[in-house]
C-alpha cells in the first residue's frame, strides 16, 4: 500500500476540564495498523504526533482518541493519519478545530418575595425576574399554600412580568408562597433554578359586627314607665311611647 484511502470524519470537542476528544470513522482497508493523532498549537504552521491509536478489529464504527491536555479552541487542531502493516500513512484527514463546549446555563435566583396589598381574601406578590443564565430572563413559577409550603401541593400563582395576585384566600390564615426560575430545554424537560426563601403573611379577618343591644320586656316597660312620670306625658302619649318600647324588646 502506497497511500490508503482514509477520510477522518472526526470531531474534537471540549470536555468540562478542557480536554479535546478526537473521533473518525474507521478505516475498513484489511491492512490498517493502527494510527497516527497529530497536533498542531499554531493553526496548521507544524503539526506534533501526541497518540497512536490501536485499529480495532473489527473495523465497526468510529475510533475515539481523548487528549488530556488543556486546549485552546480556535487555535489548536488535530488531523489523523492511518498505517498499515508496513508503516505507510495514509494521506491526512482534514484538520478539524478544537470547538468549545457548549456554555454551562445556570438559573438564576429569586432573592426574596415581597408581599403587600394583603386584605382579608387576596394579595400581591412581587419579586425579581431571574436569569436565565445567557443574558435573558428565565421563566418563573411562584407557588403558595395554605398553611406551612408543601410545594407539591401548592397551587400555581398567577403571575406577570414579576408580580402575581393572589385572590379567593380564607380570610384570617397563614399563606406561605415560594418560587423558582426555570428554563424549557430543547432535549426535553427543564434546567430550574434555587428555589427562594419562603415568604408568609396572614390574610386580614374579616370585621365582627358590632352586637345588637338586648332589651327585655320589664326593661322596656320600666323604661316607658320612667319617660312618663319624669315628662309628666298624657295617658295617650303614655301609650303611645309604651307601644314603641315593646317593639323594642329582644328577649
Amino acid at each position: 500500500m502506497i497511500y490508503l484511502l482514509f477520510i477522518a470524519f472526526f470531531l474534537p470537542l471540549l470536555s468540562v476540564s478542557d480536554a479535546a476528544v478526537v473521533t473518525w470513522k474507521c478505516n475498513q482497508e484489511s491492512d490498517v495498523k493502527q494510527y497516527s493523532v497529530e497536533y498542531t498549537k499554531d493553526a496548521g504552521a507544524s503539526y506534533e504526533e501526541v497518540a497512536i491509536v490501536a485499529h480495532p478489529k473489527p473495523c465497526e464504527g468510529r475510533v475515539t482518541h481523548t487528549d488530556a491536555l488543556p486546549i485552546v479552541p480556535g487555535k489548536e487542531m488535530y488531523r489523523v493519519f492511518a498505517i498499515d502493516s508496513t508503516d505507510q500513512k495514509s494521506v491526512a484527514s482534514v484538520s478539524a478545530p478544537a470547538i468549545p463546549p457548549p456554555p454551562v446555563v445556570v438559573i438564576g435566583n429569586i432573592p426574596k418575595l415581597d408581599v403587600t396589598s394583603i386584605t382579608t381574601s387576596s394579595s400581591v406578590i412581587t419579586y425579581q425576574e431571574p436569569s436565565d443564565g445567557l443574558g435573558g430572563i428565565a421563566k418563573s413559577n411562584i407557588r403558595y399554600s395554605i398553611g406551612d409550603m408543601s410545594w407539591g401541593s401548592a397551587k400555581d400563582a398567577p403571575c406577570s412580568a414579576g408580580v402575581c395576585q393572589l385572590s379567593d384566600l380564607p380570610a384570617d390564615s397563614l399563606i406561605s408562597a415560594m418560587g423558582l426560575g426555570f428554563m424549557p430545554q430543547v432535549t426535553g424537560g427543564s434546567k430550574f433554578g434555587p428555589f427562594s426563601p419562603i415568604a408568609t403573611f396572614r390574610t386580614l379577618a374579616k370585621p365582627v359586627p358590632p352586637p345588637v343591644p338586648t332589651v327585655t320586656l320589664k326593661q322596656a316597660l320600666l323604661d316607658g314607665f320612667a319617660d312618663c312620670r319624669v315628662n309628666r306625658r298624657t295617658t295617650l302619649a303614655c301609650i303611645t311611647l309604651l307601644e314603641k318600647a315593646l317593639g323594642k324588646v329582644t328577649e
